[in-house]
């Protein structure tokens, strides 16, 4: 939901407080004023009841009076005893006549009648019940309720002296005394005889209560109370009348429509809704008008806030018109406006600087190289070199990193004159700077390659010490080598990878160097999937004792069949782990199928010796030693089934660490043999001291044995080195009769090579190799063994 403007919010807090005040006033209204107009009606229903009440004595008293005469008059005490019934009912008659009474009855003193007044005969139920109301002591005119009607009588005895009988005179209750006492009450009248179900109409002023309608769902009280005649509502009360002996109740209803009660309500909130009206048309006028001037100038703070947060910091917030405190909130703006300026520009700055030397950072260097690229002539070239410093690591954990630091400002100063209108200098990250130059050809690349290297050859004079930084240099050509930024960067990355590689001082891009890396880079991606879903596996190569040419073990060769580059060759995936950290992984899977193989040979009664080689990495890893151990636990085999093979490298960099672990393993019964002899760079006091059992003369001197003595007194040396030192020896690379016969000759023990057996899948080999029982231990295990006590008691 889109949130509102200040001016429709003001507008909407001041017709909400307008309608608020006058919704108030209008409630408190309604209720007082309908309050009173029911009062007012009730008052009047209370006092309709008097006067309903009084009008019904007035009558009473008449017919008192008009009985009393009668009843005192001789000639009609003479009538009586005469017993002569039609002087009694003209008497009653003309008495009935004077007086506008509806009934005139005369009876004897045992309820039978003597005369009555009129022509029509009178009802026997209502001679009946007039005279069962005799006895009555209730004084006064009573109502009388028949099937036949309903009437107000006045009985009184007719004393001659005695009582000779009684006179009953009365009103019949009809439509016309009703309409009598509408006109003086002034609200509606209705007589309702009898309770309950059986409670029905008897005279009525209303059109939908007429006389004979049952009234038994009228519910009426004494006070004054709402009630349903209809669909029509009534405010309403009740007079109950006194009836003659014990017949049925007869009650007096008045009631007004509450239309008529509720009529000045209705014209005062006609009033109040008008004048509601009216003010709130003049509130929505007066808060447009009063928001426009509010708005505007809050509404100039908006656009100078919008114009800040949009980075243009060029004008000035203007609030002045709305009064001191708006106009304080302007000059907040414009100071707040002013320090993200300034801000801003201090880290545009730092975004595009290096911290430390005040250089031109990547980001600014790739902006740099975007512009120039964009603007490149049809012709022209850019050229990047990207220089690296190799030694700066070194000299950081020698001498700390301030020295450090003092080279890398001594390198920035010295080829940062080489930044020009048409050149650029960035330090890119720590150890990287790149030197970008437009319109370069291939000559004056060369020369700035020279130039760079002479730069950044100046010494460094500190602390009592002269440095230099070792640098090196590769460089990429615009559009030959990409017309990107980026892409030119990753090139001169690239051409700087292969100087490293070669270690040379510096290189040019080429494609086929690229492809190369690029395919690294894949293969190294691949590995982890590779080991997951079957693409590598392991081949087996026999080696033969020379004396017997008896299979007395196999080498375990990786083996990758990659789905786009087909047959990897080990000797390009297995550097790719070592340097990707994948090496301890693949030696592991490698350990675990090559053991596995074993078992599998042993459960077939083929025993061999099984070799796996080690990289240095994995040598000095301790986790793998406790591996080594557990899966040759879990593949039932014993340690001297194993045999690591290790180069001479694992002696360059941690030997005292890969002396250690060989001797736990050594002690253990892993067997360990030193491959590609001779073409290493360890000594012979390093190869004296290692627990290894065996050496592996390297193939590069068994292929040219027979081409000459001095070939061959290679060999013999290193044969008689190894049985100087209680090692077997084994000749890589066997692949004629003629070496075969020469090593055996010289003493080798063992052999293999393409002339004895070719690298092969286990199901290929297993057929070639005997079933016999477990050869012997090789010898010199127990020298070894020795050997490994003495070094312990020496460390």
């Amino acid at each position: 939901m889109a949130m509102l403007s200040f001016r429709n919010r003001l507008l909407i807090l001041l017709i909400g407080l307008v309608v608020g005040a006058q919704t108030v006033t209008l409630f408190t209204a309604r209720v007082r004023t309908e309050n009173t107009e029911l009062q007012r009606a009730s008052n009047q229903l209370r006092g309709g009841a008097r006067n309903a009440q009084l009008q019904l004595g007035n009558r009473e008293r008449l017919l008192a009076l008009a009985v009393a005469a009668l009843s005192a008059d001789y000639g009609f005490h003479t009538t009586i005893v005469k017993n002569d019934p039609e002087t009694v009912a003209s008497a009653l008659d003309t008495l009935a006549q004077r007086v506008g009474a509806d009934l005139s009855l005369a009876l004897d003193l045992q309820g039978r009648e003597i005369a009555h007044g009129g022509k029509a005969d009178i009802d026997p139920a209502l001679v009946t019940a007039v005279a069962a109301g005799q006895a009555s002591e209730a004084e006064g005119a009573q109502f009388l309720v028949t099937p036949g009607g309903v009437y107000q009588v006045f009985t009184a005895p007719i004393l001659a002296p005695d009582e000779i009988g009684r006179i009953a005179l009365g009103f019949s209750v009809n439509a016309r005394l009703a309409q009598d006492l509408q006109d003086q009450v002034g609200v509606d009248v209705a007589f309702l005889a009898g309770s309950g179900a059986a409670r029905r109409v008897v005279a009525s002023t209303l059109v939908t209560l007429p006389a004979g309608t049952a009234a038994q769902q009228l519910r009426l009280q004494d006070t004054p109370t709402r009630a349903s005649v209809g669909a029509e509502q009534y405010l309403a009360t009740t007079i109950h009348l006194a009836t003659l002996g014990q017949g049925p109740p007869l009650d007096l209803a008045l009631l007004k429509p509450m239309h008529e009660v509720m009529a000045p309500f209705h014209q005062l909130e006609s009033i109040l809704g008008k004048t509601i009206g009216i003010t709130l048309a003049a509130a929505i006028a007066a808060g447009i008008y009063l928001g426009r001037g509010a708005a505007r100038p809050v509404q100039q703070l908006a656009a100078g806030a919008a114009r800040i947060a949009a980075g243009d910091y060029s004008e000035r917030v203007e609030g002045s018109s709305g009064g001191r405190e708006l106009a304080n909130l302007a000059q907040a703006f414009n100071t707040m406006q002013q320090g993200i300026a300034e801000r801003e520009t201090r880290l545009l700055y730092q975004a595009r600087h290096d911290g430390a030397t005040g250089m031109p950072n990547r980001l600014l260097a790739e902006e740099w190289l975007t512009q120039r690229l964009a603007a490149l002539p049809r012709q022209g070239q850019l050229g990047v070199v990207l220089v690296a410093i190799t030694n700066l690591q070194e000299i950081s954990a020698s001498l700390g990193f301030d020295i450090a630091g003092q080279l890398v400002q001594h390198l920035a100063g010295s080829i940062g004159g080489l930044a020009g209108e048409h050149s650029l200098v960035a330090r890119v990250d720590t150890t990287h700077f790149v030197v970008a130059i437009a319109s370069v050809t291939d000559e004056s690349m060369e020369a700035l390659l020279a130039d760079l290297r002479a730069s950044a050859g100046r010494p460094l004079a500190t602390a009592g010490i002269t440095l230099q930084a070792a640098v090196v240099l590769g460089a990429a050509l615009a559009p030959r080598h990409g017309t990107t930024a980026n892409e030119l960067l990753r090139c001169a990355e690239a051409a700087l990878e292969t100087a490293i590689q070669q270690r040379q001082p510096q290189a040019l891009f080429e494609r086929a160097s690229d492809v190369a890396q690029r395919r690294a880079l894949r293969l190294g991606a691949d590995l982890p999937q590779a080991l997951r879903s079957g693409q590598l596996y392991l081949h087996y190569q026999p080696k033969f004792r020379l004396s017997d040419r008896t299979p007395r073990g196999v080498e375990t060769l990786l083996r990758w069949r990659h789905p786009e580059f087909g047959n990897v060759p080990p000797a390009e995936f297995i550097p790719i782990a070592e340097r990707t950290g994948a090496s301890g992984m693949l030696t592991r899977w490698v350990l675990r199928a090559a053991l596995a193989q074993l078992a599998a040979w042993q459960r077939q009664g083929i025993h061999l010796e099984m070799a796996v080689n080690l990289s240095a990495a994995d040598i000095v890893d301790p986790d793998m030693l406790e591996f080594i151990l557990g899966a040759l636990r879990d593949a039932r085999l014993a340690t001297s089934a194993l045999t690591l093979e290790i180069t001479e490298s694992v002696l360059l960099h941690e030997p005292e660490a890969a002396r250690r672990n060989m001797e736990l393993l050594r002690v253990a019964g892993v067997r360990f043999s030193i491959d590609d002899f001779g073409t290493g760079y360890s000594s012979l006091s390093q190869l004296r001291e290692l627990p290894a059992d065996e050496l592996k003369i390297d193939q590069a001197f068994v292929r040219v044995m027979t081409q000459g003595p001095e070939h061959v007194a290679v060999i013999r040396a290193i044969v008689d080195l190894g049985r100087g030192l209680g090692l077997r020896t084994v000749a890589e690379g066997v692949e004629e009769e003629a070496q075969w016969r020469l090593l055996a000759e010289l003493g080798c023990d063992y052999a293999q090579g393409y002339l004895t057996g070719r690298p092969q899948a286990p199901e290929d080999l297993t057929p070639q190799l005997p079933v016999a029982p477990p050869g012997e231990p090789a010898g010199g295990t127990r020298t070894a063994s020795l050997r490994v006590l003495e070094l312990r008691r020496r460390d």
